[in-house]
């Protein structure tokens, strides 16, 4: 099961700010130092180093060059992805789109959404969206103003694991209760005799006979547009023929809970690449590369690692790493060199950057299934990877560009708001516009 991620703005407050070391003697038989780091809460959490002594002479940290050497020798070479291997994937990628628009049951489904239309931008009203995902369900308020401007108030609510693995019937039970607390707060005005319209978007594939009834096909996050639901994350998950899967994606497959499914999601997912990196680092561990001698078991944990710690990293300003050592020292225990805290940060940029370079190949294969290669056209994303990540947006163009040359650079994306929220309630409005108007009143 993946690990909830962590609020990114809360670990570097954690990690930059409001850390008291408060060293204590070391005994002359340890193999490490000891002490505990005092939080601003006034909780403490143990570390432990090494004298300089120690580390030198017992417990060598990894060298430089052999960092260097299973950097250059073996990880890039493992997670970059080359244009040519990107356009084999996008021909892979149109070619199973085209599947599951011809058949049912295919392994990327393609699902008709019911929407008709596009937004006008005109829209008005008050409309309540709730929006399920894997760790919250959250009730918004939104207030289409015209003008394409809008209010939002908002509550999240956050899913235990055992509300997602009970009986389907338990959830909704659960989400019926925070839709009514919701209301009662915000909208004690909605009644029987006076409903409000809902917008609903549930992260998970289903069947739909009409846009207000679907059928949950599997349990497992998807990726929506407007008019098409395409299932992408399952891309690849029966024969693995096509994606540049290491053994640490396979392993993660092979550990989730839902194995064989949703291939290309593991691989691009917010929810996965911090445990890609940090089964690197396991590894490393294991060949006596680094951390000799230190107590690795916090690190050794599942999902303990997680993706927010890879964008710190990226975007750590200073020379000598700050935010990386915080980063070790606060939440493992363990010390780091200047040399590992640069692989740090270069095994990150991999890991972030074909993540980025896998999701170019998934657009370019909508792009060009839509036939808009040669005239550009503008695509709307979202979520945090895109949003937060340093990077994440102009490596996707850069992928684009690698694909399809110079007319890539006619493909620009942008942050689409609250796709998930707002998009929600925008469809809503237009769908009543639409049965208001008497058009395909019964779909």
């Amino acid at each position: 099961m993946a690990h909830t991620p962590v609020d990114e703005e809360e670990l570097i407050g954690k990690v930059r700010h409001g850390l008291k070391l408060t060293p204590v003697a070391t005994p002359s038989a340890s193999r490490r130092g000891s002490g505990v780091i005092s939080t601003p809460s006034g909780s403490t959490v143990a570390f432990h180093s090494r004298t300089a002594d120690e580390r030198d002479a017992q417990l060598p940290h990894a060298t430089k060059k052999a960092l260097s050497d299973h950097l250059d020798n073996k990880y890039t070479k493992l997670f970059t992805l080359t244009p040519s291997r990107m356009r084999m994937i996008v021909d892979a990628f149109e070619e199973t789109l085209d599947k599951g628009l011809q058949e049912w049951g295919q392994v990327v489904p393609m699902f008709p959404t019911w929407v008709f239309g596009t937004p006008t931008g005109s829209e008005t009203g008050d409309y309540l969206a709730l929006d399920l995902g894997g760790t919250n369900l959250r009730v918004c308020l939104v207030s289409l103003l015209g003008g394409c401007k809008f209010e939002i108030t908002q509550t999240k609510y956050r899913l235990t694991e055992e509300q997602k693995q009970e009986d389907g019937a338990v959830l909704f039970d659960f989400c019926a209760k925070c839709v009514k607390e919701f209301i009662d707060t915000h909208l004690p005005h909605v009644t029987h005799e006076k409903p409000i319209v809902v917008g609903f978007t549930f992260s998970y594939p289903c069947l739909q006979d009409k846009i207000d009834h679907g059928i949950l096909i599997r349990w497992t996050k998807g990726f929506d547009t407007v008019a098409i639901n395409c299932e992408w994350g399952a891309f690849d998950s029966d024969f693995h023929q096509h994606l540049p899967r290491t053994k640490y994606d396979i392993h993660i497959d092979e550990h989730s809970n839902k194995p064989g499914e949703q291939a290309f999601e593991k691989m691009i997912s917010g929810r996965y690449l911090g445990e890609i990196f940090r089964l690197v680092i396991m590894e490393l561990i294991d060949e006596g590369v680094m951390f000799l001698g230190q107590n690795t078991y916090k690190i050794e944990k599942a999902y303990s690692l997680d993706t927010a710690f890879l964008s710190l990293m990226e975007s750590d300003p200073t020379d000598e790493l700050l935010t990386i050592i915080g980063i070790f020292t606060h939440f493992y225990g363990l010390e780091t060199t200047l040399e590992e805290r640069q692989f740090f940060r270069s095994l990150a940029r991999l890991v972030g950057r074909r993540a980025a370079r896998l999701s170019a190949c998934g657009i370019a294969a909508i792009v060009r299934k839509k036939g808009y290669v040669e005239e550009g056209c503008e695509v709307g994303a979202d979520g945090t990877l895109y949003n937060k990540y340093p990077g994440f947006a102009q490596r996707i163009h850069q992928g684009l560009v690698d694909v399809f040359g110079e007319k890539g650079k006619n493909i620009v994306t942008h942050h689409a708001e609250d796709g998930s929220g707002v998009g929600a309630a925008i469809i809503a409005a237009m769908t009543k516009a639409r049965k208001d108007a008497g058009k395909y009143a019964d779909l």
